[in-house]
């Protein structure tokens, strides 16, 4: 990976473990979003919370990794 400039983003393409990193933001932002689901429903007796909280942190992985893989 070649630095464009001190403190710029890598040009180039990306490392070798980014499918592990890709993959790992994917499930910690399931797992965390839908953990907070899961708290909401507990306390508002709402289970869908759950599933909605599963799916709203694969969208914000999904969001962090086209932030940071998708940009030229």
């Amino acid at each position: 990976m070649k630095w464009a400039k001190s403190g710029a983003r890598p040009t180039g393409p990306p490392p070798d473990n980014a499918g592990w990193t890709i993959f790992s933001y994917l499930i910690s932002g399931m797992l965390v979003y839908g953990l907070l689901g899961w708290l909401l429903a507990t306390l508002t007796h709402i289970s869908l919370l759950i599933p909605l909280g599963a799916l709203a942190g694969l969208l914000v992985a999904i969001g962090g990794i086209v932030y940071k893989y998708g940009r030229s």
